[in-house]
């Protein structure tokens, strides 16, 4: 998913979790909630031709032509413009936003939106809040076990925008899909929670939670703890929610 940032021509680089989040520059005029997604046109599925033959009673034998396996239709995606326009967010077309309540700490209201990303079958996938403060210096907060860090990518343009897919403190049973301000190598020895992504003017909330009683298409229901987690990198829909996407300032 890519978020951008689109107010004032400056971008909220970095790696997104669901579907490539790009944050960038446009102007600011509308609603603070997102929209709902816009219609797209789906890839056509392949449709296999029939061709009788209507030839002689004497032709009764005829060779058998070998059917070609569906290809899976390709992902299209949908553009939502949030918090007054001053974000865009790209997301699968069949996957749809649902604004939920602000939190107190939401102050940048220009800059406020509240909403969870929710699959085709209506599983909320991640959470996203835009509107804290900036934040102008991190503190390192050590923690008593190290996490256990399953999948992440560093964001290249140093902007505090990195992945992270992480069990605090060495649990096995649930984890955190997040962007954050740490880069990945300290993320084992940060204590939880996480800092979340910085953008320019403000701070930000992207995270979807997992635990051994999730739902997770294309995982093995048997398997438990990390092993879970790690299979559940390998399946498409986790690749559409960490789409990974690198900005830079413009």
């Amino acid at each position: 998913m890519s978020v951008q940032k689109v107010s004032h021509k400056t971008k909220w680089a970095g790696l997104t979790l669901a579907t490539a989040m790009l944050l960038a520059g446009c102007s600011a005029n509308s609603a603070t909630e997102p929209t709902e997604p816009s219609a797209n046109s789906t890839s056509p599925s392949a449709e296999a031709a029939a061709e009788t033959n209507s030839g002689s009673p004497a032709a009764t034998a005829t060779s058998a032509t070998p059917t070609a396996s569906p290809t899976p239709a390709e992902v299209t995606w949908a553009k939502h413009k949030f918090a007054n326009e001053n974000f865009q967010i790209e997301l699968p077309s069949n996957w749809k936003i649902e604004t939920i309540k602000p939190d107190q700490y939401q102050l940048v209201k220009d800059m406020t939106a509240s909403f969870n990303i929710v699959s085709e079958n209506g599983r909320d996938l991640a959470e996203v809040r835009t509107g804290y403060p900036e934040v102008f210096d991190l503190t390192v907060r050590p923690t008593t076990e190290e996490n256990t860090l399953i999948d992440s990518t560093p964001d290249p343009a140093h902007k505090m925008m990195n992945y992270a897919f992480i069990s605090y403190n060495g649990s096995p049973n649930e984890a955190w899909m997040m962007l954050t301000a740490i880069e990945p190598e300290i993320t084992p020895i940060w204590e939880a929670p996480l800092d979340g992504p910085v953008y320019t003017g403000g701070t930000g909330l992207f995270q979807g939670k997992l635990d051994n009683k999730a739902v997770l298409p294309g995982v093995d229901p048997a398997l438990k703890g990390t092993k879970r987690f790690k299979a559940y990198t390998k399946t498409a829909e986790y690749k559409d929610l960490k789409r990974p996407c690198c900005l830079s300032s413009s």
